[in-house]
């Protein structure tokens, strides 16, 4: 059909086919493109909700590993804040106890013997007290800067420190006696180290005026006590949770120390993955890992958290995992939290799932609309087909009559022209027109002429009707 059409046969059926093809084509490409933006929409929904479930599953998986990290930290805290609590209360009460002694003494002896002797007797009494295993004590001074009992720095018991070349020592006395002098009793927080050659730390002090006397008592505790003492019971809290549970999330915790063989020392405290680990260094050849890198370790120093998701197979991580990385500076630790992706995985490959089923449902309704609209289209373009074959069909035959009424016209109208209407033999016109024609065809040619004698007499006497007859 499309040949003969490229070669001008215009026939009705190949018109009509034509006509029926292009209805079906001009649906077909509407419906096709209609249903191509409607599936381009759906597919462009599809990714969006896809990327959104997935991007809400981690979040909301990071802000649970963020919020457990921050349970902990508000764990060690409370802790840490309930210890140093009950830390001031302590030295507060031994400093009483030693306070009650010096007074029971000073009742007892005051009216008996010497000033000196009195002091001899109390420092003989608080010489041996000790508190925290061991390591605080109880030291007397006098408000002229006079040591009276000075249990680790015996050598200095009787001498002004004021006058001392230790700088550190007068500067200490100087901020006790300055805080005893405003205050009969109460707590300080200094600097300093208990004993030469040992290094500065930090203390918690206790000082008590005994004004009888013109004396102080006074005791110091290490604050690192409070922390390494905090630190042991979070610790072994954390030890000794189970984590086997799916709902808990396994907690590991490193503690970032000096150098060691030239590297960052990370030594495991918390490990309920591989216990076995737990004191020991990262880099220890009879470690058990993997564990994140010296250089993740770093990063999360310097921005204080990170998370890292692993895939499967990667070595540090068995499963797909998602793993929160906090440094808790106080304590120099790094907390990680880890969180197994799988279910969420298994519920985002749910959703993309249920989306591509429907995204193909999509597809199938748009093919059955094609296939809809498509007969549809045929079925118009067969009923206006018929219409218009009745309307050509009509105009055919009224073409065809008014073709031979034409035709028979042009007959008549040649005879008229051409043809004598008396004999009914050509005329002069035709003979015109045939001599025109030889003399072009032929340059010789022969003609004869017939002439009949007297014939003007009988058409002047009869008439031209009855001559023509």
């Amino acid at each position: 059909m499309i040949k003969d059409l490229l070669n001008g046969k215009f026939s009705e059926n190949n018109i009509l086919r034509l006509n029926i093809i292009s209805y079906i084509v001009i649906i077909a490409f509407l419906t096709l493109s209609l249903g191509g933006f409607y599936i381009y929409i759906q597919y462009s929904n599809y990714k969006k909700i896809l990327e959104k479930t997935t991007k809400e599953a981690l979040d909301d998986r990071k802000k649970t590993l963020k919020n457990r990290a921050e349970h902990i930290i508000q764990i060690v805290n409370t802790t840490l804040e309930n210890n140093e609590d009950s830390v001031k209360n302590s030295i507060k009460s031994h400093v009483e106890v030693a306070y009650d002694i010096v007074i029971h003494i000073y009742n007892k002896y005051y009216n008996y013997v010497s000033d000196d002797d009195l002091k001899a007797l109390i420092v003989d009494a608080l010489r041996k007290l000790r508190f925290f295993i061991g390591d605080s004590y109880i030291y007397i001074n006098d408000f002229s800067g006079n040591v009276i009992l000075h249990p680790t720095l015996e050598h200095i018991e009787g001498q002004n420190v004021l006058n001392a070349k230790d700088l550190e020592l007068k500067s200490l006395f100087e901020k006790e006696l300055s805080f005893i002098i405003n205050n009969e009793e109460g707590l300080l927080k200094e600097t300093f180290s208990i004993a030469p050659g040992k290094p500065k730390e930090e203390h918690y002090v206790y000082v008590k005026r005994i004004s009888s006397l013109n004396i102080y008592l006074a005791t110091a505790v290490p604050t690192k006590y409070i922390k390494n003492y905090t630190m042991e019971n979070v610790l072994k809290l954390l030890n000794n949770i189970t984590f086997n549970n799916p709902g808990h999330f396994p907690i590991q915790i490193f503690e970032v120390a000096d150098k060691r063989n030239g590297h960052q020392s990370i030594k495991v405290l918390v490990d309920p993955i591989k216990p076995v680990n737990i004191g020991k260094y990262i880099d220890e050849k009879n470690i058990i890992g993997p564990y994140p890198d010296e250089q993740i370790f770093n990063s999360v120093k310097n921005n204080g958290s990170i998370f890292i998701e692993y895939s499967n197979n990667n070595g540090i991580a068995p499963n797909n995992e998602l793993v929160y990385l906090y440094y808790f500076k106080p304590f120099q630790w790094i907390i990680s939290i880890r969180s197994n992706l799988n279910d969420i995985h298994a519920t985002i490959e749910n959703g993309r799932q249920q989306l591509k089923d429907e995204l193909i449902l999509h597809i199938i309704i748009s093919f059955l609309l094609f296939l809809l609209f498509g007969g549809i289209a045929f079925f118009i373009s067969l009923f206006f087909s018929n219409i218009i074959w009745h309307i050509f069909t009509n105009y055919r035959e009224e073409i065809n009559r008014k073709s031979e009424q034409i035709i028979a016209a042009n007959k008549e109208l040649i005879n008229r022209l051409y043809v004598d209407a008396d004999t009914g033999l050509p005329n002069s016109l035709k003979l015109r027109e045939d001599l025109d024609n030889v003399m072009k065809e032929s340059e010789h040619f022969i003609m004869g002429v017939v002439h009949l004698d007297n014939f003007k007499l009988l058409n002047n006497y009869y008439g031209w009707k009855i001559g023509g007859d």
